[in-house]
């Protein structure tokens, strides 16, 4: 066995996606082409609905206007690498995002239940969500052949792909796999101010302090940076239920708004 077959094999011992009662299943046909890479851009976000922490619907204008790349974080709840990779991956962002970066990380939730993914999400850093159900989830799934999760795929704004394989990328380059995204994908947006964005966002953020009222100095507390974060722990059955309202009212709402188109 070569050794980068024995490489992908050890990488895919994640959790497994199964597609339910095998009415999706991938053909050559469906797709034209086996390999991702070389399909045209599938230019989804423009008619996409995204969501922040708050279950609060994001203007995809404003979304695009401030990212160069975005990438898109197939998840499911509990499901990471024994390395911890996504807790790495959280510091990578949040680094990035101290330097203003233009990226920004949209959600994909693979899980089986609504809660699941609510709870999923709530430990995720400051990025965005597909709410669960989606009807967008299956075709991305299978547009860019996601077979197991964690899996990060990383495009341009317009839908080109800029790596389809983010979870490699970060193994061979570290912190450095977000600088070669950014210089595949050209860095054209004008850097926005985080500490104006807390609407977009949600409130879990402190960002940096440059010296206002008594701050001796800026400081950037990361609250997902660390490796030993587990926030579902933290989460009472009220914090669920909660969370899971705000996500059906945000389903709810946005079935209406389908409805009257």
């Amino acid at each position: 066995m070569s050794v980068n077959k024995y490489r992908a094999q050890q990488l895919n011992k994640h959790i497994s996606i199964k597609t339910p009662y095998n009415k999706h299943k991938r053909t050559k046909k469906w797709y034209g082409t086996e390999d991702p890479s070389k399909l045209p851009p599938f230019n989804w976000i423009e008619t996409a609905k995204i969501y922040n922490h708050n279950y609060e619907k994001v203007p995809i204008e404003w979304l695009l206007d401030s990212a160069n790349i975005l990438v898109l974080y197939f998840s499911m709840r509990d499901s990471d690498r024994s390395d911890n990779i996504m807790s790495q991956f959280y510091e990578f962002y949040e680094n990035a995002r101290f330097k203003n970066l233009p990226i920004e990380v949209i959600n994909i939730p693979m899980d089986e239940t609504r809660e699941d993914m609510c709870i999923s999400y709530a430990e995720q850093a400051n990025w965005f969500t597909l709410l669960f159900g989606d009807p967008i989830i299956i075709t991305l799934q299978y547009k860019h052949g996601v077979t197991s999760v964690p899996h990060l795929v990383v495009t341009r704004p317009d839908g080109s792909m800029v790596s389809s394989h983010g979870i490699l990328d970060l193994d061979e380059f570290g912190r450095n796999a977000l600088i070669a995204w950014l210089s595949v994908a050209v860095h054209t947006k004008q850097s926005k101010k985080l500490s104006k964005e807390t609407k977009m966002y949600g409130p879990k953020w402190n960002y940096l302090n440059a010296g206002v009222g008594k701050a001796k100095k800026p400081y950037y507390k990361r609250h997902f940076s660390t490796g030993g974060h587990t926030p579902s722990t933290v989460l009472d059955v009220n914090d669920v239920n909660t969370l899971v309202e705000k996500a059906l009212k945000a389903e709810e709402k946005q079935d209406k708004e389908d409805h009257n188109i």
